[in-house]
């Protein structure tokens, strides 16, 4: 095989993997499970993880006041759970400067779960429900 051939295949994939980008935010999953709302597939894990383990996960509903610097605007932060702990659970795939700023302000204990925190709870659905489990919810 060619430099050449190579390169366009290795390219090819690289296009194929999905990304969650400002584009297609609004293809993430999202809806009810079980009575409880969820804005992507990572939280649906969550929902059914905890559930499946006997565990309380609860949804957050409650904002807080978030004030950017250098805007006199109030903007709301709501994070996505409450564990049993009192803790605030936060669910990222994508940490950027806008999350990490109403992060630094939220005045509670917050737990910011990314893909290394996120891990066993993925691997969980794919081993109980295979690897298209987000298409069986």
């Amino acid at each position: 095989m060619s430099w050449n051939g190579w390169k366009k295949r290795k390219l090819t994939r690289i296009v194929e993997m999905p990304r969650l980008t400002a584009r297609n935010y609004h293809d993430v999953k999202r809806g009810w499970w079980n009575g409880k709302w969820y804005d992507s597939s990572w939280e649906l894990a969550l929902l059914v993880y905890f559930h499946d383990h006997g565990m309380e996960l609860t949804r957050n509903t409650r904002k807080f006041e978030f004030h950017r610097k250098g805007r006199k605007k109030v903007e709301y932060y709501q994070p996505d759970f409450i564990l049993e702990n009192g803790h605030y659970v936060e669910v990222k795939g994508i940490l950027d400067a806008e999350a990490k700023a109403k992060i630094a302000c939220f005045p509670y204990p917050i737990e910011i779960w990314g893909a290394k925190e996120m891990k066993p709870y993925l691997e969980y659905m794919v081993q109980k429900y295979g690897k298209n489990w987000r298409e069986l919810f």
